[in-house]
């Protein structure tokens, strides 16, 4: 009984963690053709081109210059994003608070998530015809992940440290 009560949340964090990547890993082409549709959108909003759809590839510019595809959903961010917010900062809180924290874990993560991948795919379009665009394109995501990463916890751990929580 001691071991779920100290750490049950943490397997409930665990649960949702497996949950992102399976939906990510398991998605059907319908859902990730719906959720690209934003990242192609907000791409469009940017760079004023249009994208088409491409069934089993993603959406692609006009100019088949680069592709929006499922690679570019940021799971695996959004996941990681989730898990270790999650696990830093759980031991701030008590009891059902714990469960809530959780919770705004998940929605935050998805949020910020889709906003940093954003941020990756506007940053990288630039170099899309550039020979070396997929080491640009991982090198700005990493940047763009490790400093949101990074800010965040700086941020959270300033301010859960200057409040009592429980």
């Amino acid at each position: 009984m001691i071991f779920i009560k100290k750490y049950g949340f943490y397997f409930v964090s665990l649960l949702i963690f497996a949950f992102i990547i399976s939906f990510g890993y398991f998605m059907d082409e319908k859902h990730a053709q719906i959720i690209l549709k934003m990242y192609a959108y907000i791409v469009e909003l940017f760079f004023n081109n249009a994208h088409i759809y491409v069934l089993g590839i993603g959406y692609v510019d006009m100019e088949n210059t680069y592709a929006i595809s499922r690679s570019c959903l940021g799971i695996n961010f959004i996941s990681l994003l989730f898990i270790f917010n999650s696990f830093a900062f759980l031991k701030y809180f008590k009891g059902i608070m714990k469960l809530l924290w959780i919770f705004l874990c998940f929605v935050f993560s998805v949020i910020i998530g889709f906003i940093a991948n954003c941020m990756r795919l506007i940053s990288s379009i630039p170099f899309a015809q550039n020979s070396k665009f997929n080491l640009i394109h991982v090198a700005i995501g990493i940047a763009i992940y490790l400093f949101i990463i990074s800010m965040i916890y700086g941020i959270l751990k300033m301010k859960l440290e200057r409040k009592d929580y429980a």
